[in-house]
């Protein structure tokens, strides 16, 4: 059960996915959603140079596939390949 807003204070155990979505929404005019920013989290952390087990546990999902879904299929086998290139790129600087 979703906690009541009292002047700006949430009692209760907190909100609900529903609550964050129709916060959003109001926030943006409608443009966004919770899902969007899960999206945008998962492809900000991706993009960062975080692992995809990195992501799973900030994203709080079980699969690997659903971090490749949320950052536009990209490939999640790459990933000591990438972080060498970052590394690389870094100490070239």
């Amino acid at each position: 059960m979703a906690g009541k807003a009292s002047a700006g204070r949430i009692k209760g155990k907190g909100i609900t996915r529903r609550d964050v979505t129709r916060i959003v929404k109001r926030l943006t005019d409608s443009r966004y959603s919770a899902h969007s920013l899960r999206r945008g989290m998962a492809q900000d952390l991706r993009n960062d140079g975080a692992s995809v087990l990195q992501t799973m546990g900030a994203g709080g999902w079980k699969s690997d596939r659903t971090v490749s879904l949320y950052t536009d299929g990209e490939d999640t086998s790459d990933d000591a390949v990438l972080a060498h290139h970052r590394n690389r790129a870094a100490r070239n600087k």
